[in-house]
C-alpha cells in the first residue's frame, strides 16, 4: 500500500511531473492501494484536482490517475466468503470424515490437516465443492486435526475452527476420549493421581514433567485403574502430570494437566528466615565436600544467630571420623561450630556471631569437610548436594532451626 501522494506538475518534463508519473506507473504495475491528495486547489505545493478557480477540474491530473483507477464493485460485487462454521470430524477405519456448514458465496473449499493441535496445517484437498470430505489412507491411532477455508473469485476465507478425530481399526472400536478430572495430591516424596474413567479405555498412560506444559515423559503404562501414585520424588520440586487413555484402537490425546509439590514431614514451614546455598565444589566423587551458605532474614525484627542451627544432609560412605573447617565467613569463622551425625552436619553459632538484622543476611559461610583418612565421597545421591547451584539460591534441602523448631527447609 502507498500512502497519499500529490503534486502540481503532471507533465513529463518537469521533475515533479516525472516522479508523479513514474510513481503512478509503479503503483499500476504492482497493483498497490493508494490515496491522492487532494480536491482542494489551495493546498500549497500539491495543488488539487480542482483548478485554483475551484470550478475547473484538472483533467491532466485526472488523465494521469485514470491509469491506476479501478471501478468499485457495487452491491452485486463478489466478496471473500466467511470462514466455514460447524466443522465436525468423525473417525473411521484409517479415515476421517469431515462435515461443515456452507459459507455464503463460496464456490469451493480447501481442507487442511495437521497432526498437532494448532498446526501447522497442510492442504490435503482443494476445490472441494461439497460441504463434506473424507480423508482416507490415515494411520489408525493417530490424532488428526482439520480446518477448512472457503474460496471464490474474490479470494480465500480465514480457516474455520479446528476439529479432530483419531481413526481406528475395524470391529467398531474407537480411540477413547482424553481422561478428565485429573487431580494431583502431594505426599512425602510422592504424588497420588486420580482421574475419571474414559469410556472404552482398557488402560492409561501416566506422563510427567518438571515444567508447565512439558515436555512430558511417560512414567507408567498399562495402568488399569483410575489412580496412580508416583513415588521416589524429590520433596520441594513441582511435578506436572497428564494422563492418556488407551485401547486397541489407539491412544487418546493427553488430559488437562495437574501439578503438586511433594513435601516431607509437615511441609515447608512458614518463616521469615531463608537459607541460600551454592556448591563450592561440584565434583561429586572427590575427597572434600564444600557447601556454602547464606542465611537471610526477611522479617521485621533481628534474629540472634545463637538461636539458630543449620543442617546439611550427606552420606560419608564409611566409618571414618569427619573433620571440617570454615574457610571463610563474614560473621567470623571462629563463631561457627560444627557437629556431625551419620546423616548430616549441623552448624551452630556462638553469641559472638551476633544477630541478623531485619532485612539482612549473614553473608557467605564457606564450609569444607573431609574424612579423617581423606578418602573420596560419593555425593551423587546426597540429599542436600546440588552441583547445578553454582550461585547462591534459596534451597529447601538445607534445613534451619530456631530454638529447636524447624523454620526453613524440608527434612529428608
Amino acid at each position: 500500500m502507498v500512502g497519499e501522494f500529490g503534486g502540481r506538475g503532471v507533465d513529463l518534463t518537469s521533475t515533479e511531473g516525472k516522479w508523479q508519473n513514474k510513481l503512478v506507473d509503479y503503483i499500476g504495475a504492482n497493483n498497490l492501494y493508494w490515496t491522492y491528495w487532494c480536491l482542494n486547489p489551495n493546498s500549497g505545493d500539491t495543488g488539487g484536482l480542482f483548478q485554483d478557480d475551484w470550478t475547473t477540474w484538472n483533467t491532466a491530473k485526472q488523465t494521469m490517475l485514470d491509469r491506476i483507477m479501478q471501478p468499485i464493485s457495487g452491491g452485486g460485487g463478489t466478496t471473500v466468503p466467511a470462514a466455514p462454521a460447524g466443522l465436525t470430524a468423525t473417525a473411521g477405519n484409517a479415515q476421517v470424515t469431515l462435515s461443515w456448514t456452507a459459507s455464503s458465496g463460496a464456490t469451493g473449499y480447501n481442507v487442511k490437516r495437521a497432526t498437532t493441535s494448532g498446526g501447522p496445517y497442510t492442504t490435503v484437498a482443494s476445490g472441494v465443492t461439497a460441504t463434506s470430505y473424507t480423508n482416507t489412507g490415515l494411520t489408525n491411532g493417530t490424532a488428526y486435526y482439520y480446518v477448512v477455508s472457503a474460496v471464490n473469485s474474490a479470494g480465500e476465507s480465514p480457516n474455520s475452527a479446528a476439529a479432530f478425530a483419531t481413526p481406528a481399526g475395524g470391529g467398531g472400536t474407537t480411540v477413547p476420549a482424553a481422561p478428565t478430572g485429573l487431580t494431583a495430591t502431594a505426599g512425602n516424596g510422592q504424588i497420588s493421581l486420580n482421574w475419571s474413567a474414559s469410556t472404552g479405555a482398557t488402560s492409561y498412560n501416566v506422563k510427567r514433567a518438571t515444567t508447565s506444559g512439558g515436555t512430558y515423559t511417560t512414567v507408567a503404562t498399562g495402568v488399569t485403574g483410575t489412580t496412580y501414585t508416583n513415588q521416589g520424588l524429590t520433596n520441594g520440586t513441582t511435578y506436572y502430570y497428564v494422563v492418556s487413555a488407551v485401547n486397541s484402537a489407539g491412544e487418546s490425546p493427553n488430559s488437562a494437566a495437574a501439578s503438586a509439590i511433594p513435601t516431607g514431614g509437615s511441609g515447608i514451614p512458614s518463616s521469615s528466615l531463608v537459607v541460600q546455598y551454592k556448591a563450592g565444589d561440584t565434583n561429586p566423587s572427590d575427597n572434600q565436600i564444600k557447601p556454602f551458605f547464606n542465611i537471610k532474614n526477611n522479617g521485621t525484627t533481628a534474629v540472634n544467630l545463637s538461636d539458630l542451627k543449620l543442617r546439611y544432609y550427606f552420606s560419608k560412605e564409611g566409618t571414618q571420623s569427619m573433620q571440617s573447617w570454615i574457610d571463610w565467613a563474614a560473621i567470623g569463622a571462629a563463631n561457627i561450630q560444627r557437629t556431625f551425625t551419620d546423616t548430616y552436619v549441623e552448624l551452630s553459632f556462638t553469641a559472638a556471631a551476633g544477630s541478623i538484622p531485619a532485612g539482612g543476611q549473614t553473608g557467605e559461610i564457606q564450609l569444607r569437610m573431609a574424612k579423617s583418612d581423606w578418602s573420596n565421597f560419593d555425593e551423587s545421591n546426597d540429599y542436600s548436594f546440588d552441583p547445578t547451584k553454582t550461585a547462591f539460591a534459596d534451597w529447601n534441602k538445607v534445613t534451619l532451626y530456631q530454638n529447636g523448631t524447624l523454620v526453613w527447609g524440608l527434612e529428608p
